[in-house]
């Protein structure tokens, strides 16, 4: 995904089926489960709720923690994505 296409989906704004997050904190973890037991959904983690796309710093281990995490406490295995932000990214 390009960072055009990241803002189209955006602006869109929250709904049912997508969620913003600023930060990966074990919250996400009920938004992730909650997805998977409805109709799907996509997180954005490094997007504020009023829609801004800033990015978090997300070196190559701690993306690959977040995604043992998620598999791990969950035993989901979503899609993930990382989208470049101005040397940061979102997820």
């Amino acid at each position: 995904m390009k960072i055009e296409e990241l803002k189209a989906i955006v602006h869109k704004g929250e709904n049912k089926s997508l969620e913003f997050k600023e930060r990966f904190k074990d919250e996400i973890l009920k938004t992730i489960s909650a997805f998977a037991n409805s109709s799907g959904g996509t997180l954005l983690v490094g997007v504020k709720d009023n829609g801004e796309v800033f990015g978090i710093p997300l070196k190559d281990k701690a993306y690959q923690d977040i995604i043992n995490k998620v598999l791990n406490r969950t035993g989901i295995s979503p899609e993930f994505e990382k989208v470049e932000v101005d040397d940061k990214f979102c997820l």
